[in-house]
């Protein structure tokens, strides 16, 4: 078996005020060689995103959802390198096709299963080592 030498190249960034995505996602995907960073602020999205070759982004909608909409007005005009999955919930549902015309791939409840999001950034993370890239997906719900 070889060694790795340094981080593993595919990571999921969560952004979340409290720890509930990140812990479950770092079960979730356990027995892959993805490593999950969870960070509290938006602005910390970026610089952790980029530490890797192959990211997804995962975004708790309700923790921000100003910030998080001025941060994505921001990273849409560049080129985002990585597929963003939001988690919001039924009261924010309303805002789920703007976000996704702003360049959210995926927009799903916030009672959706842990594992049902881990399958969601396995496939988007599956799309990036194949070459596609960020492509439009259905919705999570």
């Amino acid at each position: 078996m070889s060694q790795r030498s340094g981080p593993p190249s595919r990571g999921i960034v969560v952004f979340e005020r409290h720890p509930f995505w990140g812990p479950e996602l770092k079960r979730q995907v356990s027995d892959q060689d993805i490593l999950v960073r969870e960070c509290r602020s938006v602005h910390d999205v970026t610089p952790l995103v980029r530490e890797f070759s192959e990211a997804v982004t995962v975004i708790v909608l309700d923790a921000a959802p100003t910030e998080f909409l001025s941060w994505l007005t921001r990273q849409v005009a560049t080129t985002w390198p990585a597929e963003i999955v939001v988690i919001a919930s039924k009261i924010l549902s309303e805002v789920e096709w703007p976000i996704r015309e702003a360049g959210v791939t995926e927009f799903v409840d916030d009672e959706v299963p842990g594992v049902n999001v881990a399958r969601i950034c396995l496939r988007m993370l599956r799309k990036t080592s194949s070459g596609l890239g960020r492509v439009a997906a259905a919705s999570g719900q």
